[in-house]
């Protein structure tokens, strides 16, 4: 018998055995791990992107696992983003799988049509235990991601970028005078990279989301650098983001875009590299930066590999009509 609760981030035992058991469910596989700092704080209410924990435990209290919902409040209503977890000594006895009803009731009531989960596979299994879960489970693929790491520290290709494009480094907050436009950027990540045929649309971002996602990250502890490219008349033509969790011994380079009217200049490689420079000193001791791109992603991924990043795993996009 699987006995659920809900997270209450303010409950420190409660959060303690919480994060505890979700630290031993990922330690030693392909899933990064969330420190226990970023993970209570993104329990914390959010207007844009509320996210609800789910605790499993067994007939006597000890823990067995757990799951996660998150439901859009801007964009992409139809849509909920699902993850469940188990402790590795209490597999194959029906946790995950009361946390995913759960979980998908919750969606349901929450009036969404679609739950979206992930599914990461070693490179050479592409049937791994999460992948024949979720498809006994009515889920189908969408879209595969491939996920590389850059070893630190890291020897990088010189840049090449058109000398008529200028690069601004920010290390956390977006300057007032380019807010605007870097909200812009923003928007544009699923209609300007390769998707799957869920039909997502473009998440909603304003000068005042950004705003919001720079205090939420201060408050987990990232440390994150932003490096823009600047156009000949002065407009942003993409930004890439890099973020530096405390406590952790991984960054995880997060979105980069580049405008189509601006492609063919170099520009995603010269501001990869360069936002990697600016945060030189935050890389140091760090193992690896970690990034995850679309497989079909042949031109980020060409950028990826030139500067040493290599793959480790699969990650497989599922959805279930409920």
């Amino acid at each position: 018998m699987t006995r659920l609760e809900t997270v209450d981030p303010s409950d420190d035992r409660q959060y303690a055995e919480f994060y505890a058991a979700y630290a031993a469910a990922y330690q030693g596989t392909l899933v990064p791990l969330w420190t226990a700092r970023e993970k209570r704080v993104h329990l914390q209410p959010d207007p844009y992107e509320p996210y609800t924990a789910l605790f499993a435990r067994d007939d006597d209290g000890r823990p067995v696992g757990g799951g996660s919902l998150t439901l859009p409040q801007r964009d992409n209503l139809e849509f909920a983003y699902a993850e469940m977890w188990t402790v590795p000594d209490r597999r194959r006895e029906g946790h995950a799988t009361a946390v995913l009803d759960a979980l998908e009731d919750i969606a349901r009531r929450a009036g969404r049509s679609t739950v979206f989960v992930e599914a990461t596979s070693p490179l050479d299994d592409d049937r791994a235990a999460p992948v024949a879960f979720l498809e006994a489970r009515g889920y189908t693929f969408d879209m595969r991601d491939a996920v590389r790491e850059l070893p630190l520290p890291a020897e990088l290709p010189a840049p090449s970028a058109d000398p008529a494009y200028r690069l601004e480094s920010w290390h956390g907050r977006v300057p007032d005078d380019r807010l605007e436009q870097y909200a812009a950027l923003r928007r544009l990540i699923v209609s300007e990279a390769p998707q799957g045929d869920a039909g997502l649309e473009d998440q909603f971002w304003d000068a005042g989301r950004v705003r919001s996602e720079q205090a939420r990250r201060q408050r987990q502890g990232r440390d994150f650098w932003i490096t823009v490219a600047v156009a000949p008349d002065g407009t942003l033509a993409g930004h890439t983001d890099l973020v530096l969790p405390e406590g952790s011994v991984e960054a995880f380079q997060w979105d980069t875009l580049v405008l189509r009217e601006h492609r063919g200049h170099g520009l995603g490689l010269a501001m990869k590299l360069a936002n990697m420079r600016a945060a030189a000193a935050e890389l140091a001791g760090r193992r690896a930066i970690v990034t995850y791109n679309a497989a079909a992603n042949a031109h980020m991924i060409a950028v990826n590999e030139a500067m040493g990043y290599r793959q480790v795993a699969w990650v497989g996009e599922y959805i279930k009509k409920i």
